[in-house]
């Protein structure tokens, strides 16, 4: 996928699952082709993909999902038309809901808008301007009393994350395969999900994954690849790799320095680090 420097998104590739969201399923969009904004007025400022699925923010706060939806990671909510299926079309993403005994509370006007979005393999996750966190798909939400001896199952709603410091602003949220992670204006790291070393299921609320004061704050990228988080300092110089551990003593110490920093010059600076299953592309200034 694509941003143009008008804001409009275009996409190519595979779309057997509607994943190019161009509104009909085939087996390839050979060439870069523009997808139907639905806002129309307001241009996309970012996307992200997961394997099957998209998700596009626009400038105005609202979210669009496309692609693989039988996991729920459309986050399209239980009982509509759309729980569950698969969208070749571009769809919004209004479904999120504070809990509540009493009544549902669903998040409109500017408490409801997205400052931050990311896609996983098979789940999403997205930041509110009110400063909520949310997260739909497969596998992320804790097991009920009918769902048997599951460590997880999946939402097609966006669920509330809890767990967090008070009096913290969430600043960024990227999703690896299995977890996701969030950055806090402290510059410490949260996290929630499937755990790397023995797949459990951290789900009821998030745990620290990088404590304050070890980032180089603002970051340059703040992105999930498939088993891990990477952080890149604010001049370039620093770049940390942090995996989910389900043990509070894993998770001690646990950002590292990764081994092919050694490979660069002294004054390289890194700009960004790209990441599939079994490659990395490293981008310096």
């Amino acid at each position: 996928a694509i941003v143009g420097q008008s804001g409009t998104l275009y996409t190519f590739g595979l779309n057997n699952r509607g994943q190019c969201g161009m509104g009909k399923i085939s087996n390839n969009v050979w060439h870069p082709t523009a997808i139907v904004n639905p806002s129309q007025n307001d241009p996309i400022v970012h996307v992200a993909l997961g394997l099957q699925h998209g998700l596009a923010l626009d400038g105005a706060g609202h979210l669009y999902t496309w692609g693989k939806g039988e996991r729920g990671q459309l986050g399209q909510g239980q009982g509509t038309s759309m729980e569950n299926t698969t969208a070749a079309s571009v769809l919004k993403v209004v479904d999120f809901q504070l809990p509540s005994q009493k009544r549902r509370i669903i998040l409109t006007g500017d408490d409801a808008k997205i400052k931050c979005a990311s896609a996983g393999m098979n789940h999403s996750a997205a930041v509110t301007q009110s400063n909520h966190a949310f997260v739909w798909g497969k596998n992320i939400s804790p097991p009920g009393p009918d769902d048997g001896n599951k460590a997880a199952v999946d939402s097609s709603a966006p669920r509330l994350v809890t767990g967090f410091p008070p009096h913290l602003d969430i600043v960024g949220v990227t999703c690896a395969s299995h977890h996701t992670s969030f950055l806090l204006s402290d510059g410490s790291v949260w996290g929630i999900g499937v755990a790397t070393d023995n797949g459990q299921a951290i789900m009821e609320a998030v745990v620290e994954m990088i404590p304050s004061g070890v980032i180089d704050m603002p970051v340059r990228q703040f992105v999930g690849h498939f088993d891990r988080t990477t952080v890149v300092g604010k001049d370039g110089r620093q770049v940390l790799e942090v995996q989910f551990w389900s043990h509070e003593e894993l998770r001690e110490d646990a950002a590292l320095r990764p081994l092919w920093m050694d490979q660069l010059g002294r004054e390289e600076r890194v700009r960004f680090v790209s990441q599939g299953w079994m490659h990395k592309v490293v981008v310096t200034d």
